[in-house]
């Protein structure tokens, strides 16, 4: 992504023009945002999409980037409660008020704020104005001399993190600043923007709810000592967050997505990107800001060079007002709705119905994520409500199919369409076309006299018989194909090699001739010293994780196909490895032979004639929990529902034919799933919205699961 930036509005409309009157095949949007926006408005209405993505989006609209600190995208403050050992997210008290700005969430300090902006209202009424003065908008009244966000305020956040410490130092002239206003606690922090600070009126960043590397001090840098003696380092946080970053930004998303802030949010909306923003509503609401803030100002028109240079000088300090979205007051949240999938089914094989098929996918996101506005009024460390506790029942089994070989791995399709895909293959790409009718693509590796020397694409119609089978293209003699993968989209497909060579090739399917092209040259990753056990490539993150034989795993950016970072589990070959769509957690499994030391997990099916282990990390490599399993784990698979809504759930097949669900907060055990395989399960596969769990096994069974209302079972 690039961010342009001109010196004048007339060349950035210039260039914008010349660019729509391109053929660019590529223009992702160009249309009636008005349009757009209410679009969004009624899917978030309704439920469909989470309050962070609601937010999100308005700040896109709003001209907010993460490319510009001035133009950062902000969210609200949302708790109020920093000092209980549980958070009760059904007490309001718990929440901040979202219907009057940060600076009188504290009543007392209204009439200060009235009072300020009366005084500079009468200052500016007796001036003898003139066109320059209206141009030169710095004498008009406002309540507030500061903003909720601005440089400074970004920066003051992400002090701890690379590189906005260095941007910082710059901002502070050369050194951080003073230890006991650098930001060192989250108590702290909303005293003084709620009640204490007459200047302070900051809201926050989307970081605070999803990042927590921000809190702590990685790098080591020396923040000084406070007056009160104490070393500034990590960030203090608070007393129900039992000094777990992670902890606090998943419960801060819960609290985001809790019932009182989705029937309260609108309010915000209101002062921050609607009709509350200017004009007399503004006035009334007390939140009018300092008059440079506010977008739409041409500062090239003030004609006095001094007073054009202090009005940029003014907006590069203040901070920017977010566009203004909505003239009238902002809708407020129906009840959550829930979105319906598509029944799964099968190609190319017998289908054999089981009882309850047709079940809602309320009650299957029970089964295998809990409902947090349901489910959870409280953290509580000391009782934390695991995914699938609450009206938990066996999954039923919906239907199997019997394949005529072995299923290694699975894809469940937007369409409701299971791929089962047998050993040394790869799923690359679901085409939809003419209505109902679809074609797909995928990939085999070619025997070459005991190892794989080739790549087979192989294309097929909805009929499933093949219409395209051709090479793509040939490997190396002096090196052989451990595993390959693709991204969902299909338009990146990856190679591990023994060597650890890891290529990464984009593709390009022409539907008309049934091909599919190399795009470009393949990019070679280096890294590994040992063969490559798995690969998986994430979208939602732009990462690709490689894991080899030694137990190292391997972080890349896949835009710029870089090196990010690296994480060793025990010295063994990582066999599994799934990333989160929703967290970016990496979880891996690697297994080993006989351990006599370690006695087997109560309640966990096996022997102790071979053990897995189970790790989660963050996206970043940071360690999150590992777990022992006595039994070998030959499948994972992560469920994808929205975050703050849900607990997701990681689910692993074991080598017996077993299946268990984990938390993806702390990889604690949750339930098991009764199967009746006899043989290990190699692949397992949530539907594209979590409603169903697939699994295949080595003996070439297909099974999908369904959840039913507890009342019914």
């Amino acid at each position: 992504t690039y961010l342009l930036g001109f010196s004048t509005t007339e060349e950035r409309d210039e260039l914008h023009n010349r660019l729509l009157q391109l053929n660019l095949p590529n223009l992702v949007h160009h249309g009636d945002q008005r349009k757009e926006i209410r679009s969004m408005t009624q899917r978030w209405q309704e439920g469909h999409v989470t309050n962070f993505e609601y937010l999100m989006h308005l700040n896109k609209q709003a001209g907010r980037t993460f490319n510009d600190l001035m133009q950062y995208p902000v969210l609200p403050f949302i708790l109020a409660d920093y000092t209980s050992t549980t958070l009760d997210i059904n007490n309001p008290a718990t929440f901040r008020n979202l219907a009057v700005p940060m600076a009188i969430q504290d009543s007392k300090l209204k009439e200060h704020f009235v009072q300020r902006y009366e005084m500079l209202k009468r200052d500016y009424e007796n001036q003898e104005v003139g066109v320059e003065q209206h141009l030169n908008t710095s004498t008009q009244p406002y309540h507030y001399g500061s903003h909720y966000s601005n440089s400074g305020i970004v920066l003051h956040y992400l002090v701890r993190l690379l590189p906005y410490a260095k941007l910082f130092i710059e901002f502070q002239g050369g050194s951080f600043d003073i230890p006991d206003r650098t930001f060192h606690e989250m108590r702290t922090t909303w005293r003084l923007a709620s009640s204490e600070s007459t200047t302070d009126v900051r809201e926050l960043i989307p970081e605070f709810f999803f990042l927590p590397e921000m809190f702590h001090n990685t790098e080591g840098f020396k923040f000084g000592e406070r007056q009160n003696g104490n070393t500034v380092d990590d960030v203090l946080l608070p007393t129900w967050a039992n000094e777990d970053s992670r902890l606090l930004i998943l419960t801060h998303r819960m609290a985001l997505e809790s019932e009182y802030v989705s029937q309260n949010l609108h309010h915000w909306i209101d002062l921050v990107f609607g009709y509350k923003q200017q004009g007399q509503a503004a006035v009334d609401a007390i939140n009018v800001f300092h008059p440079s803030t506010y977008f739409g100002i041409d500062v090239e028109k003030i004609e006095n060079e001094l007073h054009r240079e202090a009005m940029r000088t003014m907006v590069k300090t203040y901070g920017q007002t977010p566009k203004q979205l909505f003239k009238e007051p902002h809708v407020t949240r129906n009840a959550m709705a829930h979105i319906h999938s598509k029944p799964l089914t099968t190609k190319g094989a017998p289908m054999q119905q089981g009882s309850n098929q047709k079940m809602t996918s309320r009650f299957w996101r029970m089964a295998f994520a809990s409902t947090m506005s349901d489910a959870l009024s409280t953290v509580d460390r000391e009782r934390d409500l695991t995914p699938g506790t609450l009206h938990f029942s066996q999954p039923v089994l919906c239907w199997t199919a019997k394949f005529p070989h072995s299923i290694a791995s699975i894809r469940c399709l937007p369409s409701g369409e299971v791929v089962a895909m047998p050993p040394n293959s790869t799923y690359l790409a679901f085409v939809p076309w003419k209505g109902p009718r679809y074609e797909q693509v995928s990939s085999f590796t070619e025997d070459g006299g005991g190892h794989y020397t080739g790549l087979r694409i192989r294309w097929e119609g909805s009929n499933v018989h093949v219409i395209a089978d051709t090479i793509l293209y040939s490997i190396s003699s002096t090196d052989h194909v451990t595993c390959c993968a693709a991204a969902r989209d299909g338009r990146v497909f990856m190679v591990g090699y023994r060597s650890g060579l890891v290529t990464v090739q984009p593709l390009q399917y022409e539907q008309s001739s049934k091909s599919v092209t190399n795009m470009g040259a393949a990019r070679y990753l280096t890294g590994h010293v040992h063969p490559i056990t798995t690969v998986q490539i994430n979208r939602a993150f732009s990462v690709i994780v490689s894991a080899d034989a030694s137990g190292r795993v391997i972080i890349w950016d896949l835009n710029l196909m870089t090196y990010v970072n690296y994480f060793e589990t025990r010295q063994s070959p990582v066999s599994c490895l799934r990333v989160s769509d929703t967290l970016g957690d990496i979880v891996t499994v690697s297994s080993s032979g006989r351990d006599n030391k370690n006695m087997s997990l109560p309640g966990l099916p096996g022997s102790m004639e071979s053990v897995s282990e189970i790790y989660l990390h963050t996206v970043n490599g940071k360690y999150i929990a590992w777990s022992r399993c006595s039994h070998v784990v030959t499948a994972l698979a992560i469920s994808v529902m929205s975050e703050g809504l849900y607990k997701n759930v990681i689910a692993t097949g074991f080598e017996n034919g077993s299946i268990w669900l984990w938390n993806t907060w702390n990889l604690q055990v949750v339930s098991d799933i009764q199967t009746n395989f006899t043989s290990p399960i190699l692949a397992l596969e949530f539907s594209h919205d979590s409603y169903s769990l697939a699994a295949g096994s080595r003996e070439g069974r297909l099974m999908v699961w369904t959840q039913t209302h507890p009342a019914n079972t």
